[in-house]
């Protein structure tokens, strides 16, 4: 009797143990994951950003050009223009 009680903890404790390896791995799994969730939206973030970043500083230069290129323009009348009214 002694013996088979001996045996069933000594059971429970290897499973316990497989139980307890099992579990700590798929945490560690899931916080692997978590953290390369964070990461990736991170750089996500990022990439984001620095489009925006760049959009702005390209519609900038387009209305610097605008603005330059009104400032030469001129509007000359077309003394060949056969339009009637």
């Amino acid at each position: 009797m002694l013996n088979a009680v001996r045996l069933e903890v000594e059971e429970e404790s290897k499973v316990s143990l497989e139980f307890l390896r099992y579990f700590n791995s798929n945490v560690a799994f899931l916080q692997k994951t978590k953290e390369q969730i964070k990461e990736e939206e991170s750089r996500a973030l990022k990439r984001i950003n620095e489009t925006l970043a760049v959009k702005a500083a390209k519609r900038k230069n387009l209305d610097e050009e605008v603005e330059e290129l009104k400032r030469h323009l001129q509007i000359m009348p077309n003394e060949d223009d056969d339009v009637y009214t």
